[in-house]
């Protein structure tokens, strides 16, 4: 019994050595509004800042400044139901992990459904933050912002009108913001990926997309964007597909054992080791959902521990950090 004691503790701080070593953190945003690591060998979640009891989230509505130490995300105010950009601190040497650093009101109205029709992404190049909501200003179509946090400035974009998508699924990439929307093809809904310079604000693609691809996420080493999607022609079966930004061309990498349905579009990207997070379930809306780990090195799934048992239950976002 004590030989066995000692091997699982062995194990524990071996598994606690290796994320040390690597150097790579996991962290999300949980319901209500609290900063959380989430640990990618067992989905555990640990929580690491205070409540912030006055904002509300929609899934898929953070992001993260490595540079900076700030994880932005776009908060509906619970006092007047306007929409915020709220950026929490990740850096010990600025104050309480977890406080807010910055806090930006937007024009954007609450939709439906908290959280339809936005987006939040970080220019990794300036600090500022891509964001997208409904604004009445514009008849309530679609109005991309860049905002500067540290000054409050909001930058108007591109004013737009597209039918949103519930996956909200949208990738920054070198400058350009890639969305995905839905459009009208011949009575049916067809998947439209339309792409944004954040400079400008000029429509620079629309591209069709087949595989209807949700939860995207951006590898700057080889400037291409992976995501899940549907495969044609029988939309069963999930899969991997890398998107060539340059050429506009989709390669399928790896069709899903089973039919993981993307429940929430809660993932990201680990770049140094090649792996895609992605929260999913079996395929019913009541299944639990697990903590994905997708290899792209050996194009196969690594790990799954249990997420959360239902989908109430989940964080609301996640993003990787390396810093």
């Amino acid at each position: 019994m004590l030989k066995l004691k000692f091997n699982i503790l062995c194990c524990v701080l071996f598994l606690a050595l290796l994320n040390l070593t690597l150097g790579y953190s996991l962290y999300g945003i949980s319901h209500p509004v609290d900063l959380v690591s989430v640990n990618p060998q067992d989905a555990s979640i640990t929580q690491i800042g205070s409540i912030i009891s006055h904002e509300s989230l929609g899934d898929n509505l953070g992001s993260l400044d490595n540079k900076n130490k700030i994880y932005y995300f776009l908060g509906t105010n619970l006092t007047d139901s306007k929409i915020d950009l709220v950026g929490l601190n990740l850096d010990p040497n600025q104050g309480e992990i977890g406080s807010i650093r910055y806090e930006v009101r937007t024009p954007f109205i609450t939709a439906s459904y908290i959280g339809i029709g936005e987006i939040c992404s970080v220019d990794s190049n300036t600090g500022d933050v891509i964001v997208m909501g409904r604004d009445p200003k514009y008849n309530y179509q679609h109005n991309l912002i860049r905002v500067t946090p540290q000054t409050g400035k909001l930058q108007e974009l591109a004013q737009f009108k597209f039918i949103d998508f519930g996956s909200d699924s949208h990738v920054y990439a070198n400058g350009i913001e890639w969305i995905q929307f839905a459009v009208k093809q011949d009575n049916q809904t067809a998947s439209k990926l339309v792409a944004f310079d954040t400079y400008s604000g000029s429509q620079l693609y629309e591209i069709d997309d087949k595989y209807f691809l949700s939860g995207l996420n951006y590898d700057q080493a080889t400037n291409s964007i992976y995501g899940l999607g549907l495969k044609p022609p029988n939309y069963y079966t999930r899969v991997v597909v890398k998107f060539n930004p340059n050429n506009q061309l989709f390669t399928e990498l790896l069709e899903l054992p089973h039919q993981f349905l993307l429940m929430a579009p809660m993932t990201t990207y680990n770049p140094k080791d090649q792996i895609l997070y992605y929260y999913l379930n079996s395929g019913k809306i009541t299944d639990p959902l697990y903590l994905v780990e997708i290899s792209l090195k050996y194009n196969k799934i690594i790990n799954s521990p249990l997420g959360c048992k239902n989908i109430n239950e989940c964080i609301m976002d996640l993003h990787y950090s390396s810093e």
